[in-house]
């Protein structure tokens, strides 16, 4: 699992999820969108234990590409990231009622 907060100029990006190749192109996207217009960027990026050689594995070579480019990466490990109990646990919700414009 991941988390990542992408931070430029015009704010910040949360990526949460598990580490695959749709999720680290999304961050290597946003990260290229803000340098391409003149922002100062800034990546962390937080990994579980487990994962961790995963996540380099997968990123080594865009991640580099990056640092050179000016953003500056800063990965964790999570170390207890097994251990851990989730913040928020997701509840099973009713279906949303559907509502036509002018009832």
């Amino acid at each position: 699992m991941l988390h990542a907060v992408i931070r430029s100029e015009q704010g910040a990006v949360h990526v949460i999820g598990d580490i695959s190749e749709y999720n680290l192109e999304t961050l290597l996207e946003h990260a290229r969108y803000s340098l391409a217009h003149g922002e100062a960027v800034s990546m962390k990026v937080e990994v579980d234990a487990g994962e961790h050689e995963l996540f380099l594995m997968q990123s080594q070579r865009w991640m580099r590409r990056l640092t050179r480019s000016g953003v500056q990466v800063d990965v964790e490990v999570a170390p207890h990231a097994k251990d851990r109990q989730p913040v928020l646990t997701a509840a099973r919700r009713e279906p949303r009622r559907q509502w036509a414009y002018g009832q």
